[in-house]
């Protein structure tokens, strides 16, 4: 069975090498093609309550938490 991981597993430097994040519009793009999504469109989706997340490693993590 695979090792499952949570997002305190994630080093910054992960997060860097598959998104990539403008400050001054809050908008995380992705880096290079991950399945439908081609490099430089935009990473995530708005699920519960209007909040944007985006699925690193198959963990679903809210935007505002990678910005932060």
């Amino acid at each position: 069975m695979a090792e499952r991981r949570n997002r305190r597993d994630f080093t910054r430097e992960e997060v860097l090498a598959l998104l990539s994040y403008d400050p001054v519009t809050g908008i995380f793009r992705w880096n290079q093609a991950r399945g439908p999504a081609k490099a430089g469109a935009r990473a995530g989706a708005v699920i519960r309550g209007g909040y944007r997340a985006v699925r690193v490693h198959g963990m679903l993590i809210f935007e505002h938490h990678l910005a932060h």
